[in-house]
């Protein structure tokens, strides 16, 4: 990809694969662990009792570490639900190394419509990459992904049916799937005015109930976080100018008030 001066990029990760994956980290590293132990206590033994010795404590904590690895990672694929795609990261960002920003994606779809969204920041593709994007692009056309074909009301025109559809969605990710269809769709300017201001509303409710209780210079800082993390999100542009813009009011309001004080 392009140059980027980012330290770190955001991928946003449902709850369960924050669980699973923070399990498989936490049995590599509890491995890595014992693994160093035995290291050390083997070359302890081996200086003070014997170099057979050593080794048998090394080879006996080595195994005892691949087992509790073993047994960890097991239970983090139990907590896998059927759209995970790994039992680990499923993205891993390796940062800017002075020409290009290097990613690596499990998911081959999820590669082919990143590539897709990001296409004008792409350095140059790869054989491997034309391939896979062009295999999706026909797959899209012959067969209509179930997410999209799942979110369609009966009346793609009408912007209340649209609204009055998402709201019955139980999780933020379909109402952003359906959000982003319903303006795909809908084409009067005052229609999809109304679509934006509601999906503002819901994207941003659950964000301002947790800021009620925090002080004024958190709520600012909350605020900007919050904001970036909004501008770098795979949106529709219209949604994410509408949420910056409201947050850039609450943003201000609160420094109006604490310089007032």
């Amino acid at each position: 990809m392009a140059e980027d001066t980012a330290r770190e990029a955001l991928f946003p990760y449902c709850r369960r694969c924050i669980e699973h994956v923070d399990h498989w980290d936490a049995g590599s590293m509890t491995a890595a662990a014992i693994t160093l132990l035995g290291i050390a206590a083997g070359a302890l033994l081996g200086w003070s009792v014997g170099l057979v010795a050593g080794m048998l404590v090394f080879v006996l904590l080595a195994i005892v570490g691949h087992l509790v690895r073993a047994q960890i990672h097991a239970r983090a694929a139990t907590q896998c639900g059927r759209s995970c795609v790994s039992t680990k990261r499923a993205v891993e960002y390796y940062g800017w190394s002075g020409s290009t920003t290097t990613l690596c994606f499990t998911s081959p779809s999820y590669t082919a419509r990143f590539a897709e969204h990001n296409s004008a920041d792409l350095v140059s593709v790869a054989p491997a990459l034309r391939r896979l994007l062009e295999a999706n692009v026909e797959a899209r056309r012959r067969v209509p992904t179930p997410a999209v074909a799942a979110v369609i009301p009966l009346s793609s025109s009408d912007p209340a049916a649209w609204i009055e559809h998402i709201e019955r969605l139980p999780t933020r990710v379909l109402r952003r799937v359906a959000a982003t269809r319903a303006l795909a769709l809908v084409t009067s300017q005052a229609e999809r005015e109304r679509i934006v201001a509601a999906a503002c509303r819901w994207e941003l409710a659950p964000f301002f109930e947790r800021l009620e209780h925090t002080s004024r210079r958190q709520r600012r800082a909350r605020i900007e976080r919050f904001a970036e993390q909004v501008s770098a999100d795979n949106l529709p542009p219209a949604l994410v100018g509408a949420m910056l813009a409201q947050l850039g009011v609450e943003a201000d309001a609160c420094g109006g008030a604490k310089q007032g004080t």
